[in-house]
């Protein structure tokens, strides 16, 4: 299912064979030019664990406000991009990255490169009940587009994924995350079902565990 690294040998065939001052000579400057190196590994000899019913309030409230200011944007400016314009969905998706779910993605990446997981998890939570609602409702053009937005958000859990695989945790850490996970394929929203997103993730968390 998962690809092996090209350098999963690396450590047995070069690091493991150098002296033991070398390595750590090696490793003393590599953790000095790379702060999220430091705190992956920290996260990763102290994972940072969290219990899912402490968070559920934030992540109700974030996504509340997501859906405010989705309800509350001046969607009818896609017309001014484009008057002429068939079909908007590409600069759709443009706004809602860069206006909507932009700093959430941002802090998918960032918090997995450090190692804390449950808030890059959170974060796609957030995505996901965010913009969960009846784009019907929404003013137009936005409103003809739920579906494709629907694809579109599907696609971040597809960068989650990556931002995972490219970085290392520990398993406990990992384990708490298939738990919070497993909570959130259980509870599918109104509108859009990322169910089977959510069990492509777990089924990625348990394979790397």
């Amino acid at each position: 299912m998962f690809s092996q690294s090209p350098f999963a040998d690396f450590y047995d065939h070069a690091f493991a064979l150098a002296a033991p001052h070398q390595q750590e000579s090696f490793l003393r400057q590599l953790f000095t030019l790379d702060g999220s190196l430091c705190a992956s590994f920290e996260a990763y000899i102290n994972p940072p664990l969290r219990d899912l019913t402490a968070e559920r309030d934030t992540l109700d409230t974030e996504a509340n406000r997501m859906r405010e200011s989705i309800k509350r944007y001046r969607w009818d400016i896609l017309y001014e991009m484009d008057p002429t314009a068939d079909d908007y969905i590409t600069e759709l998706t443009d706004l809602i990255d860069r206006d909507i779910i932009g700093t959430y993605i941002q802090k998918i990446e960032v918090s997995c490169r450090t190692g804390d997981l449950l808030s890059a998890l959170s974060c796609l939570r957030i995505v996901e009940q965010g913009t969960n609602l009846n784009w019907e409702h929404i003013e137009e053009p936005a409103g003809y587009y739920g579906p494709e937005v629907r694809e579109h958000i599907g696609y971040q859990f597809d960068f989650f994924t990556s931002c995972f695989l490219n970085n290392i945790f520990s398993k406990k850490l990992i384990n708490n995350a298939i738990t919070w996970a497993e909570v959130f394929q259980s509870a599918p929203s109104s509108y859009f079902d990322y169910s089977a997103h959510w069990r492509e993730i777990i089924e990625i968390f348990k394979y790397r565990v």
